[in-house]
Parts: structure tokens; sequence; C-alpha cells
């Protein structure tokens, strides 16, 4: 059987948020980390108040050393939403592995 597209028919891909989260999650085990802040900047461009996908881009960040660049956006999801649970977390482990206190 042959398939064809009808012209009315989108080819453009779309992704649901929790496939996203899933892929996010994926790249970061995988240590796809340019990836997955490529993904997470693509997703943000099209929905910015998603905290979620913020915190994996950071977690991406710290993960490839740029802590300073991390610690931003941390402090940019903790000021909209300062009992962001994973984030307070990610900040804490952050400013202990840099010797802040």
């Amino acid at each position: 059987m042959i398939s064809t597209f009808s012209p009315q028919q989108n080819n453009s891909l779309v992704i649901d948020r929790s496939r996203m989260l899933l892929l996010l999650q994926t790249g970061l085990d995988v240590k796809a980390y340019r990836f997955c802040r490529q993904a997470a900047m693509a997703w943000l461009s099209s929905f910015p108040g998603d905290l979620e996908v913020e915190h994996f881009y950071a977690k991406a960040l710290i993960l490839e050393g740029r802590a300073n660049q991390a610690q931003q956006v941390l402090e940019k999801i903790l000021k909209i939403d300062p009992l962001y649970l994973d984030a307070n977390t990610t900040v804490l482990k952050l400013l202990g592995s840099s010797g802040e206190q």
C-alpha cells in the first residue's frame, strides 16, 4: 500500500509536553547536554513560561560546566516560583559544589 499526503496535511513534527520532558531527561541521562540545551531552547521559544523545561536547560548548563549561566537561569526560575522545590534543590547543590555559603 502506498500512502500519500493530502495538500492540507501538515507535515511538521509536533511533540507534546510529556514527550519533550522525557526527551530532555533522556538527553541528560545519555550525556547529550548540548542536544538537551538546544531542545530546551527550541521548546522555550514557543512556550517561554515553562519553568520545568527551563530547569532542564539549567541542569544541562551545569553538566557542561557552565555553572554561572545555570545559576542565572535558576535565579530567574525562583523569582517566578520561589517554591519550585527541584530548582531550589539544584541551586543548593550548585552552591554547595562551588563552595559558596
